[in-house]
């Protein structure tokens, strides 16, 4: 069965009845991952930041066969995202970025506020060759209002895990702190932890521990500082 439409739902009035949702459609994709959801002044705009890809080939095909043994990358790979629904008008657009990327991390002390430092794990390559590991080898932070990227390219064959964005204080402005994460670089047969000035992610690590063989990468964290007694 081929899908047709990619459709939204928005809830405009509380309660448990759907009633008065509203429905948007876009062309047919497949999303994974969401970073970020906020609404304008007037609540009449809905702005999400989401990886997209055209068609599910990475849960139907990719990762199927990576339980085989067989690494296969999808012929449609996801993109950063940007969609906006309109509520005055009904319609619903979205804007996607060049690099193929996946997991969108924000400073968490925006969520569902708007926010203009979004963290990401990157493929170098627009479309990965048969000879790339699965996974990604890039960091990347995508200014959401200008649209400036910086990034950051490990080994060719790295395989970089989801970042924990740690903010450098309570009160410090939005993507001031670090990006801690762990990098495993398959041909030094290593693992790496990580850990960037998540302002300055182009000019690579400011601090690396090493340590022989694989720790097992992980996502979806949190970074919790330690309670002060």
């Amino acid at each position: 069965m081929r899908a047709v439409a990619h459709r939204f739902s928005m809830r405009t009035c509380g309660g448990p009845s759907w009633a008065c949702a509203r429905w948007f459609e876009l062309p047919a994709g497949f999303v994974f991952h969401v970073g970020n959801a906020w609404s304008s002044p007037d609540g009449q705009r809905i702005h999400l930041d989401y990886v997209r890809s055209d068609d599910a080939a990475i849960v139907t095909t990719a990762l199927r066969e990576l339980m085989r043994g067989h690494i296969m990358h999808p012929a449609a790979p996801a993109r950063l995202t940007q969609l906006t629904l309109d509520l005055r008008s009904g319609r619903a657009g979205q804007t996607a970025t060049p690099p193929v990327a996946e997991f969108p991390k924000i400073d968490t002390r925006r969520t569902g506020l708007r926010h203009r430092a979004l963290f990401c794990v990157a493929n170098a390559a627009s479309r990965p060759g048969a000879d790339s590991p699965i996974g990604f080898d890039t960091l990347m932070r995508f200014d959401t209002e200008s649209g400036h990227v910086q990034r950051y390219r490990f080994a060719q064959r790295a395989l970089v895990e989801e970042q924990l964005f740690v903010p450098a204080g309570p009160n410090a402005p939005e993507g001031e702190g670090w990006l801690l994460g762990t990098v495993f670089d398959v041909d030094a047969g290593r693992t790496l932890l990580t850990v960037f000035d998540a302002r300055n992610v182009s000019a690579g690590p400011v601090a690396v521990a090493a340590r022989d063989g694989v720790v097992p990468l992980g996502f979806h964290g949190l970074f919790r500082p330690r309670a002060v007694a």
